[in-house]
């Protein structure tokens, strides 16, 4: 069963709103239209640097986004009223090919509320009001379900919502996630009415997911079975009883053991009988689909979840392909999609949490920093994705120990990753001693390392020279008494803010520098940090 796109959308503009109840409005669908409809907008292209005060106006649009899609220019703006989100209302600009972005020539789609009036108190957008709705919600929840446990990542904000009959009104989005002792973590959503605490909407932003059980693991650290005993099940896309291994976030396909999809019937999600999963066992592998969807989501939850960024601009889902060629020993980010080999006589199948880490986080390097793949551009290239294993390792951990020691056979961090599904014993990558794997340790030979970045084939430099990087990562963690999740913060802001597609290694550490200086990390840590690998911060 395939998912099947949404076609002939119908996109609304919606006219003449206000505060007040009003006799209905008549709808106008539009699929595209002329910057005439904007009207009376405010078009901000960077609010960072915009010098209108979004707070001042009463009517602004905010662009949150750009993208290229067969050689045309598209961006998209968020509707604004009084500085507050209006929900639901984004607008798209189509520039076509036009690189000057020329608003007058665009066309738009999307939903626009125009017209909207309303008078807020001001007392009603203080901290201390936000403080409440939160409150009010965190009570409201625990009498709806029931349910306790600790609670994080809350959000409070005012924003404008429209209802059915088209009436504006002032409310707060709130929610918050919620870990109870036992029991699937939940995350309850809310629209409140901030003048009467009316609640418009709620839901458990997980809820329309379907949890089931289907086995994993490999011949070399056993069988398990994800939805049983301390383990993440699968949440499943459910249609009628079939399940799907899909979501918002990720899409698991087979290739069959071919290197590429012909045709669209590869596309189709991997899909069963719910409450039926008996996996997709290979080379000794008892589901590599499993592994591959549970891992993949989990690695782009961190992303969202520590460092609110998604993986693909605008929160594309990402599409992972099993079962990919014959004998394949390797996984793969081409581009567009993940490959996962179902290995041969040196490795089962490469479907690990630090494999789809790894590959997946290529794919945020290309959408950010977009470092080549040559030289030293190269080989931070893939070290970035060799942190960003570490990282999930390290995500996992934090969130459930047990799950950790069950999966790689210990309770502390390997600083290594590859080695679950080596027929070996030895790991495909180490970011604490790289020169045991042929790597790269330091730039120019330093004490403690014998194996310097000049000494390193050049025929593999970005595999076997991002060793040094990596290990300026280990490096800087240890300096910050072992917190992962900022130091692969510090990289990740590099990645997004400061590094090019042609970084150096100096450079690049510049790079981390300032998003050190920004994270109140202090230089010191960053310096020493990298000359352990011979590397001077090039600012």
């Amino acid at each position: 069963m395939a998912f099947k796109p949404i076609s002939n959308c119908i996109l609304w503009v919606m006219l003449w709103l206000s505060a007040n109840a009003q006799a209905a409005i008549d709808d106008l669908q539009l699929e595209l239209f002329d910057q005439r409809v904007l009207k009376g907008f405010t078009v901000i292209d960077d609010r960072n640097n915009s010098e209108q005060d979004i707070e001042s106006l009463d009517h602004a649009l905010v662009r949150i986004h750009q993208f290229t899609n067969r050689q045309n220019i598209y961006a998209r703006y968020q509707q604004y009223y009084k500085g507050m989100l209006v929900l639901g209302r984004h607008v798209i600009a189509h520039f076509g090919t036009d690189k000057d972005e020329d608003l007058s020539n665009a066309e738009f789609s999307g939903k626009l509320a125009r017209g909207i009036r309303l008078t807020i108190d001001d007392e009603l957008r203080t901290d201390i009001f936000r403080e409440e709705m939160l409150s009010f919600a965190k009570e409201e929840f625990a009498e709806r379900t029931g349910i306790a446990g600790d609670i994080f990542e809350s959000d409070t904000r005012p924003a404008i919502w429209l209802d059915r009959n088209r009436t504006a009104h002032f409310v707060y989005q709130v929610s918050f996630r919620v870990r109870p002792s036992n029991g699937p973590e939940k995350w309850p959503h809310y629209l409140i009415d901030a003048a009467d605490s009316s609640i418009y909407q709620y839901w458990d932003n997980v809820k329309s997911l379907y949890r089931d059980k289907g086995p994993g693991g490999n011949e070399k650290v056993g069988r398990y079975v994800f939805g049983e005993g301390e383990l993440p099940s699968l949440s499943v896309t459910q249609s009628n009883d079939i399940c799907l291994l899909a979501n918002t976030r990720l899409v698991v396909i087979s290739l069959n053991n071919r290197t590429y999809w012909v045709d669209n019937d590869f596309a189709m999600p991997l899909n069963y009988e719910c409450d039926n999963n008996r996996g997709d066992a290979s080379n000794g592998a008892f589901s590599p689909a499993n592994d591959a969807y549970v891992f993949g989501n989990m690695v782009i939850a961190m992303y969202e979840r520590w460092y609110r960024q998604p993986v693909l601009a605008g929160g594309q889902s990402i599409m992972v392909a099993a079962h990919a060629g014959v004998d394949y020993e390797n996984a793969v980010w081409n581009g567009q999609n993940v490959l996962l080999g179902d290995g041969g006589k040196r490795f089962y199948p490469f479907v690990s949490l630090g494999i789809l880490a790894h590959e997946i986080s290529h794919a945020f390097t290309q959408q950010h920093s977009g470092l080549t793949g040559a030289g030293e551009a190269g080989a931070l290239n893939e070290a970035f994705s060799d942190m960003a294993a570490i990282a999930a390792e390290y995500y996992l951990k934090s969130h459930n120990g047990k799950v950790h020691e069950r999966l790689y056979g210990q309770n502390q961090l390997t600083w290594q990753f590859g080695g679950r599904i080596s027929k070996s014993k030895n790991p495909i990558r180490s970011l604490s001693q790289p020169e045991l794997y042929g790597a790269a340790g330091c730039y120019y030979r330093v004490a403690g390392c014998y194996q310097s970045f000049a000494d390193v084939d050049k025929g593999d430099v970005a595999h076997l020279g991002s060793g040094l990087f990596s290990k300026a990562f280990y490096e800087m963690t240890k300096r910050l008494n072992g917190d992962v999740r900022k130091s692969f913060g510090l990289m990740l802001r590099a990645n997004m803010l400061y590094w090019t597609p042609d970084s150096s290694f100096a450079e690049a550490a510049c790079g981390v520098k300032l998003a050190a200086s920004q994270e109140g990390v202090s230089e010191s840590t960053v310096n020493e940090a990298f000359e352990t690998v011979g590397v001077t911060p090039a600012c």
